[in-house]
């Protein structure tokens, strides 16, 4: 026996205790151990799962075939299939907001492990079957259930955006020799002057507004505002 049969025959080995034992500790292991192996990490694809779900799925009106044509990479089943649990998590949001509790413990609506499990067996099929088109429903619902809308991370991205556009535009009315009032700021971007103050606490926009206008000589601000005015500028900011 050759010295690649051996490491061979060890990563077999290996292989059978991590799918006995999937964590991502023995997974890191592997990684490292044996560099440049794609280790596999299907785990739950296969229409054999369908078999044991089939009563839950049925009483929560998924119908079955979905699921098993789902269970197969195919793309419209995958898209009707995360448009029927995005419908679910809209209704059962709804019923939240009216006061309605306990709704998964009842069994009254898909419960999120079943809607994360089938998230999952989706992505081990498409994977399986070399699917590469991700439909952008199941994106949809991935980043609903990992991260909801506006997670903190994008919130603290678009407060520093605003903080940008409101302090150039700030800078361009000095120059302009015009207010620079957060209230006036605010009109030109079309939020809420306590949005921009929220992001300048203190009065700190106008000594934001002067920094950014230390960039460039007024010759060139002037210029530049010439070029494309103040409003057209800003207009297709996105900022909450």
């Amino acid at each position: 026996m050759t010295e690649s049969d051996e490491i061979g025959d060890k990563f077999k080995d290996e292989l059978e205790g991590f799918k006995a034992n999937p964590t991502i500790e023995k997974y890191l292991w592997l990684r490292r151990e044996y560099p440049g192996v794609d280790v596999p990490v299907l785990r739950f694809a296969g229409i054999e799962a369908l078999f044991a779900l089939e009563p839950e799925l049925t009483h929560h009106g998924i119908d079955p075939a979905l699921v098993a044509g789902a269970l197969d990479a195919n793309p419209k089943c995958v898209d009707d299939l995360c448009l029927l649990l995005l419908e679910s998590l809209s209704d059962r949001r709804q019923r939240e907001s009216r006061g309605e509790t306990a709704l998964q413990a009842r069994k009254e609506v898909i419960p999120d492990s079943l809607i994360d499990y089938l998230v999952i067996t989706m992505l081990e099929a498409m994977k399986w079957n070399g699917e590469e088109f991700v439909p952008g429903s199941l994106l949809m619902l991935l980043r609903e259930r990992l991260l909801g809308p506006n997670p903190a991370y994008h919130k603290a991205y678009q407060k520093k955006q605003g903080q940008k556009v409101a302090a150039s535009i700030a800078a361009q009315l000095l120059v302009r020799g015009e207010d620079c009032s957060v209230r006036k700021v605010a009109k030109i971007m079309g939020v809420e002057p306590s949005t921009v103050s929220r992001w300048f606490p203190n009065n700190e926009l106008r000594v934001q507004a002067e920094r950014v206008r230390r960039f460039l000589p007024d010759e060139e601000w002037l210029r530049m505002m010439k070029r494309e005015p103040l409003g057209k500028r800003v207009s297709g900011a996105k900022v909450d």
